[in-house]
């Protein structure tokens, strides 16, 4: 679990400050997938900065400076078995869809998540997750320099079968059909999908990854958690806000974290702003 908030630093005991470099970004579940510098160290934008999403800070990669970390050590995700059922939430505003081929958020133990395949040529979400699930951007009214919130869903076994990418909250790709992923053992890659060839180039704000799968009522309170922390308004689909006392997200990576949710949005509506296009 990696959110800007928290956890970044130029060194171990070294926060980073505003346009400074972003060496280190420690996992926030408490299972140690620190990530370091694997070419070059993005950078960091504080909640000040025009490129913060709603008043939360955010780690720059900058394509042209093949910004990428990587975990400190393999296996982010299991090893040595089918993992069955798996999810990420990513929240991330893309600046260009890449100067070569690809722009992968990130990749790695033969999975990835590419905000825009094909670069500038036909920019398309897609994901692989042994197998792949892809849309062109531009059919579901993707914007660059615009704040997003995308997971994917990849479910071999349940009442859910199938791979999916949502943005917002509602499901805009999908499979039928999906038979789990053996991980390989390998570091994860972050601003990347493997080479300098894919880079992303723009800001992540969090990103969470499940080894198993959420409930629907899960789902809706960590869409709730994210949409009311970044301002995104949610696209009427799926997994919508919920308005929850005391809501527990659930499990990211093993780690249980709650959110009061009421209590965010009363924080949120203070001093908060839509990042979404023509909404409030």
């Amino acid at each position: 679990w990696y959110k800007a908030d928290a956890g970044t630093f130029v060194t171990a005991g070294t926060p980073s400050v505003d346009a400074g470099t972003v060496d280190v970004w420690k996992d926030q579940s408490g299972n140690g997938f620190n990530l370091g510098i694997n070419t070059s160290a993005p950078d960091y934008r504080n909640a000040s900065n025009s490129l913060a999403i709603n008043y939360n800070p955010v780690v720059d990669f900058e394509d042209g400076n093949n910004d990428i970390l990587q975990t400190a050590v393999t296996n982010l995700l299991p090893t040595g078995a089918l993992l069955a059922n798996w999810e990420t939430y990513n929240i991330l505003t893309q600046e260009s869809n890449g100067s070569v081929s690809h722009s992968g958020l990130w990749g790695g133990q033969g999975t990835n998540f590419m905000p825009a395949l094909s670069g500038t040529t036909t920019p398309t979400l897609y994901h692989d997750g042994g197998t792949t699930v892809t849309v062109v951007s531009s059919l579901i009214g993707t914007n660059l320099n615009q704040p997003y919130l995308y997971s994917t869903a990849d479910y071999s076994t349940g009442s859910n079968i199938g791979q999916s990418i949502s943005q917002n909250g509602k499901i805009v790709a999908q499979n039928a059909t999906y038979a789990g992923v053996t991980p390989s053992a390998a570091v994860m890659n972050f601003g990347s999908y493997t080479t300098s060839e894919q880079n992303f180039d723009g800001t992540a704000g969090e990103m969470i990854f499940y080894t198993s799968a959420r409930t629907d009522a899960e789902k809706a309170r960590i869409n709730s958690y994210l949409a009311f922390k970044y301002g995104l308004t949610m696209s009427g689909g799926e997994f919508q806000s919920v308005n929850d006392a005391d809501a527990t997200i659930s499990t990211a990576v093993g780690q249980v974290f709650t959110a009061k949710t009421t209590a965010s949005i009363t924080q949120f509506n203070l001093r908060s702003r839509s990042a979404t296009a023509n909404s409030l």
